[in-house]
């Protein structure tokens, strides 16, 4: 999720406080670099390296986290979003909704998102989702889209997003493969779609953390 993976220091901080009696305290960092970073059909660093770094931190369900990313639209270099929000699993269906404030280094910060999704785990290796995201202000759909994942085997995965942004009548499609090297650390090929790039590959490495 769009960042539907977004998160809130403060937030954070409480959960670290939390008794150890409380429900399980999880936290994860993810790090990321791509010969292209691409999102929602636009690319965030034209034909550039970039790298994603995302932390965040759960407790029973409530979530905080922070993404920081380089990019290189206009004058912005790095684009940071704090974002929280809460999960559920429902076994075999898990939803989320939270809320996001992305801040780039010239532009400052960007309009205030609130993020939903919902994944149905159809078997052991099929999962279906649908998630979107709206801007109260100016009132726009920023995002929605329809995911799709497939175990093949143990180690590599084949998924795909159909998506549009209606904000910017902006339509994208992606699909590709993730092949986990180990436990920690995984490679992607993607290949992006939409009007405004064509068709492009990205090729990333993204190495994980947590408990």
């Amino acid at each position: 999720m769009k960042p539907i993976q977004l998160a809130g220091p403060c937030l954070a901080a409480s959960l670290l406080m939390a008794p150890a009696t409380a429900q399980a305290f999880d936290w994860s960092l993810e790090a990321t670099i791509t010969n292209d970073l691409i999102d929602g059909g636009e690319r965030l660093s034209p034909g550039r390296p970039a790298g994603v770094l995302v932390a965040e931190a759960e407790a029973g369900g409530f979530f905080a986290g922070i993404e920081l990313q380089t990019i290189r639209i206009d004058d912005d270099r790095i684009e940071i979003v704090p974002f929280l929000g809460y999960r559920h699993d429902l076994d075999p269906v898990e939803v989320e909704i939270g809320i996001a404030v992305p801040w780039a280094d010239d532009s400052g910060r960007g309009d205030v998102e609130i993020f939903a999704g919902i994944e149905w785990a159809v078997d052991d290796r099929f999962t279906l989702g649908v998630e979107a995201a709206y801007a109260p202000s100016p009132r726009d759909w920023a995002d929605v889209a329809q995911t799709g994942s497939f175990a093949i085997n143990d180690r590599l995965d084949l998924s795909a997003t159909v998506g549009r942004v209606p904000a910017d009548r902006l339509n994208y499609a992606k699909v590709g493969l993730t092949y986990a090297l180990t436990d920690a650390l995984a490679a992607d090929f993607r290949a992006h779609n939409a009007r405004e790039i064509g068709t492009r590959v990205a090729l990333s490495l993204t190495a994980t953390f947590g408990n």
